[in-house]
């Protein structure tokens, strides 16, 4: 009698644990590896054309592993996929870019393209991002091990202003004049910007398209960061809602925005899926965060994130030809998040 009580307690503890294994919530926590992520890229064509390098690492050092990338524009529409192999240990860096108005992945360490998406008919600055997912067997298949780090480095290249000579001031006799140097002609500095990758942990192919289900992610609460914006120096809100599919990929980003004095500006924008938007007291038809005057510096918060969400500011700073990325930090809804139906989220999604 007492065996068979000690083996349904351990078939009930067997049942138990599968369940709470296959109800584990996905997570996305920042600097810690995971079996997803989301990386945002922008590229525009030219000799001094944006670009995003980014680099996949895997973590496990005596095991290959696959990693299937998903390439999505400004509206998280579909535009390539493939899967790569990464040996044990192995940081592959790919590269997105322009060439002939074609969108390009290209492996940086072979300098061998990937991939082309053609016909896009890219004349101007492109954004999107990529859904990358880990895999334990060949073609991207098999279970998700979080065992994937991910990271992106946005490549500008500046063109820089050349000093011409001064003309050289006689001397007093009997010393003779030094000749000047000739100018230097401009050439290519690349800037590069680095930012995390946002890391998902413990996603589960549930829809067995590779894909990253947005309504599994966890949902956070209001965006913060700060930022620095004047004449001279560009203050932009990069934002990232991935996997929407809104046929007009139009919504209303509402939020504040302070100076260092506190004094408080309300906005209200209307952006892309991913979007760059200006901050600083700007003027015309471009939509733009409202600050509070000619400001050196700030912070800017988004109260109305109720869908899942990464991004971060980027700084230009044209007086010292120089640019950074600032982090965007978010306030958890809960201590245990849960994702919001589609059907819920209209507080945000609306025109």
């Amino acid at each position: 009698m007492k065996s068979k009580i000690l083996v349904m307690f351990l078939v009930i503890g067997l049942v138990l644990s599968l369940g709470a294994k296959k109800a584990m919530a996905v997570t996305m926590d920042d600097n810690v590896f995971g079996n997803a992520a989301l990386a945002y890229w922008q590229a525009s064509p030219g000799p001094r054309g944006l670009s995003t390098i980014v680099s996949i690492v895997n973590t496990n050092i005596t095991k290959a592993r696959y990693v299937k990338y998903i390439i999505r524009d400004e509206c998280s529409r579909y535009l390539v996929n493939g899967c790569l192999m990464l040996t044990k240990g192995d940081v592959l860096p790919v590269r997105v870019h322009v060439r002939n108005s074609d969108l390009i992945l290209t492996n940086v360490e072979t300098s061998t393209d990937i991939t082309t998406v053609i016909g896009l008919g890219i004349s101007g600055e492109v954004r999107g991002y990529i859904e990358f997912t880990m895999w334990k067997n060949l073609d991207c298949t098999g279970e998700n091990p979080n065992e994937m780090m991910v990271s992106t480095t946005l490549m500008m290249c500046e063109e820089i202003i050349p000093r011409f000579p001064r003309f050289p001031r006689f001397p007093r006799f009997p010393r003779f004049p030094r000749f000047p140097r000739f100018p230097r002609f401009p050439i290519q500095d690349p800037i590069q910007v680095g930012i995390n990758a946002a890391m998902v942990q413990d996603w589960v192919d549930k829809n067995n398209n590779g894909e990253i289900d947005v309504a599994e992610l966890p949902v956070f609460g209001t965006g913060w960061s700060r930022y620095r914006s004047r004449s001279n120096i560009n203050g932009w809100l990069i934002t990232i809602f991935p996997g929407v599919f809104r046929d007009d990929c139009k919504y209303a980003l509402k939020g504040n925005a302070w100076d260092e004095a506190e004094n408080k500006v309300s906005f209200s924008v209307e952006v892309k899926e991913v979007a760059k938007t200006p901050i600083g007291p700007y003027q015309g038809t471009t939509p733009f965060i409202k600050i509070p005057g000619d400001v050196t510096a700030g912070a800017v918060q988004i109260d109305n994130v109720t869908s899942p969400m990464f991004g971060f500011i980027l700084i230009e700073d044209t007086r010292h030809n120089d640019t950074y990325a600032l982090p965007l930090f978010h306030n958890r809804l809960s201590s245990n998040p849960v994702p919001i139906p589609f059907s819920d989220w209209g507080d945000f999604l609306q025109k």
